[in-house]
């Protein structure tokens, strides 16, 4: 994560909301999702809840999740217990920004078609609040078709695509396209966002953005 740590002195100095949700998907990039929430919780002293989607899990610990969010973190499926209603619905209305570090294509495309499948896609898809998806894809997948498509239909349906830029591969370590944007670039395009500067739909830093990210 070399390149992460110089982007951090970037910061935006306040974000626009308090009621952050924040959903990690099953990219390598998911072992630092840590260092965001603190960030969100340190630095903006936001309140924060965690969703993960099933193969995050295997990548980063929800104990230690919890533990920075002081929250429990949610997902994969949805609780046993719904009394209060269905859990994807409680955390759309309760977040005031969404924020979805680091996506997966099947992530995505997940949200992109509506295949409300787990906690953290449903939940993206019935939030009424700004939406930032930073996806982390392979080279070939960030410059395609397929991801052409997700993208389009994620930014019609009102999210807003941040990134992906140029970063170092897990596979070859080669320099190429398709990595997650640094936690600095997302929340300085959470607090554009915030201000009216980059509405719904807009998209953030493209392909050929400079390499602030880690790995992908």
């Amino acid at each position: 994560m070399a390149d992460e740590q110089s982007g951090q002195l970037d910061l935006p100095p306040t974000l626009p909301v308090r009621r952050i949700l924040v959903i990690g998907s099953g990219a390598i990039g998911v072992a630092f999702l840590p260092a965001l929430v603190s960030t969100l919780v340190w630095q903006y002293q936001a309140q924060v809840r965690v969703v993960l989607t099933s193969s995050a899990t295997d990548l980063v610990s929800a104990r230690s999740l919890a533990a920075i969010s002081r929250h429990p973190v949610s997902g994969p499926g949805w609780p046993a217990e719904a009394a209060a209603g269905p859990a994807h619905v409680r955390l759309a209305e309760w977040a005031e920004l969404v924020l979805a570090w680091p996506a997966t294509l099947s992530f995505c495309a997940r949200c992109a078609y509506g295949m409300t499948t787990d906690l953290a896609s449903a939940t993206l898809v019935a939030a009424d609040a700004p939406v930032l998806v930073a996806p982390s894809l392979a080279r070939s997948v960030a410059t395609g078709a397929t991801f052409g498509r997700i993208r389009t239909m994620l930014t019609e349906a009102g999210v807003t695509v941040v990134g992906p830029v140029q970063g170092r591969g897990v596979a070859d370590t080669a320099v190429g396209p398709g990595a997650c944007v640094s936690i600095a670039q997302l929340l300085r395009t959470a607090a554009a966002a915030g201000r009216g500067t980059t509405g719904h739909g807009a998209s953030g830093a493209g392909d050929d953005a400079p390499d602030t990210s880690t790995i992908h």
